[in-house]
């Protein structure tokens, strides 16, 4: 890229002048007139004091000179070498002026039958050195013409044709057919002893009324035995819970009996052992929720319930009564025998 420095005539201190008056680079300072450039350095070098003399007018015009010389393109000659040439008949020497090239692309010399034996070479004439191949390079910033561009990309553009399912006649039956022999699938038998998850086996609610508590029904828990004794452990835990209160009453009324106040602390370790240890196992197989420990959030509305004592106790002791139970957290009804 060139810079300030590149014109001649200009050195580091002007090029300083150049930049502190607002001139960072050539494209700024060539589309002002030198007048206005003169003007402006005049000013900056008063105030900044940037050079002894600030540069005269004759100076900034041949700056403009200097650098129209130098971005003039010089002369390339093409050379037709062959006389079946697409460009000229005559394989004499033509001059032309070439800034750049530009491709073509592979689709478009193929569908246009373009032969490359038949394209020109381009050669430069030196009068030193004599002739010289020369490499144009294609230009970035150049585009085909528009003409010439949309002919390129429709040929570019493939048309893929949708591929169309292909039906299997062999399958297809009338609806008479249809209608006597089905559409050939085995209905779906179902296996008591094996796929019993969803719905307990005809034997476990036989007789019992469907609309009854006693009739068990939900999923089919995976791990039964340990949720069944965890509500027993829940029901436990709360009736130590419970008796450690009475040694307390019984000294409040006896106070010479005070001896026996060291059950109740011996009751509420037993009460926290087993909670911990039994009660806290159990849990729903839907959800993943611990039925038995105490969480800060909405129940579901389905959920077993008895005034003042809350969800746990009554689902643990409905699980033991009935063998199945409703989760606290889902809802969803949870079964323990097959």
């Amino acid at each position: 890229m060139r810079t300030l420095l590149d014109i001649e005539g200009i050195d580091s201190v002007t090029a300083s002048l150049l930049e502190a008056a607002g001139y960072t680079d050539i494209d700024a300072l060539i589309s002002n007139k030198p007048e206005v450039i003169y003007a402006e350095l005049a000013k900056a070098n008063k105030m900044l004091n940037i050079m002894e003399q600030e540069p005269s007018l004759e100076l900034v015009k041949s700056w403009f000179k200097s650098f129209t010389e130098k971005v003039e393109h010089p002369s390339v000659v093409v050379a037709d070498s062959q006389p079946n040439s697409i460009l000229s008949t005559d394989p004499s020497i033509v001059e032309y002026r070439v800034p750049s090239a530009l491709p073509l692309a592979e689709d478009f010399v193929k569908n246009q039958e373009i032969v490359l034996a038949q394209l020109p070479r381009v050669t430069k004439i030196s009068d030193q050195t004599g002739d010289a191949e020369v490499s144009l390079e294609p230009s970035e910033e150049k585009r085909l013409p528009k003409s010439l561009d949309k002919k390129v990309k429709a040929h570019a553009i493939r048309r893929v044709e949708p591929r169309k399912p292909e039906v299997d006649k062999t399958r297809l039956q009338s609806i008479d057919d249809y209608r006597i022999n089905g559409n050939g699938v085995p209905s779906h038998q179902k296996q008591e002893d094996t796929n019993n998850v969803r719905e307990a086996m005809s034997g476990t609610n036989a007789g019992v009324d469907p609309s009854s508590e006693k009739y068990i029904r939900g999923v089919l828990h995976n791990d039964a035995q340990r949720t069944y004794f965890g509500a027993w452990g829940q029901i436990l835990a709360c009736i130590l819970l419970v008796g450690s209160i009475a040694p307390i009453v019984y000294i409040l009324f006896q106070p010479e009996h005070y001896i026996w106040g060291w059950i109740t602390p011996v009751v509420l370790f037993l009460a926290l052992v087993v909670y911990a240890l039994v009660a806290r196992k159990s849990s729903c197989p839907v959800c993943r929720q611990r039925q038995f420990v105490p969480k800060a959030c909405r129940k579901h509305v389905k959920a077993h319930t008895w005034p003042m004592l809350g969800n746990m106790l009554p689902t643990a002791w409905h699980l033991v009564r009935y063998k199945w139970f409703r989760c606290i957290f889902c809802g969803t009804s949870i079964r323990l025998k097959e």
